[in-house]
């Protein structure tokens, strides 16, 4: 997965926001909130090489089962890829 240079991380107060910048700007004004956990997920998408490396983030961090953590990732990696803020390879 590769994460499109169009929005940049931020916590604002005490939310964590997806940022658009540059040509993301014109194309998708909206800042978007997203939670602790899929800010983690977003910090470390570059990192892993899929969805269950991915997953095995919230299951450290959260303590939750693995199958849980692999729905919730690819349903944000899902969100994250429709409104093309990332792309699979």
């Amino acid at each position: 997965m590769n994460v499109e240079k169009r929005y940049i991380l931020r916590r604002i107060a005490d939310e964590y926001c997806l940022v658009p910048f540059g040509s993301a700007v014109w194309d998708n004004k909206d800042i978007i909130t997203i939670s602790e956990a899929a800010a983690l997920l977003y910090e470390h998408i570059q990192e892993v090489r899929g969805i269950s490396e991915l997953a095995e983030l919230l299951v450290e961090k959260y303590g939750i089962d693995m199958e849980s953590a692999v729905n919730d990732t690819r349903e944000f990696t899902q969100y994250l890829k429709d409104n093309d803020i990332i792309r699979f390879s």
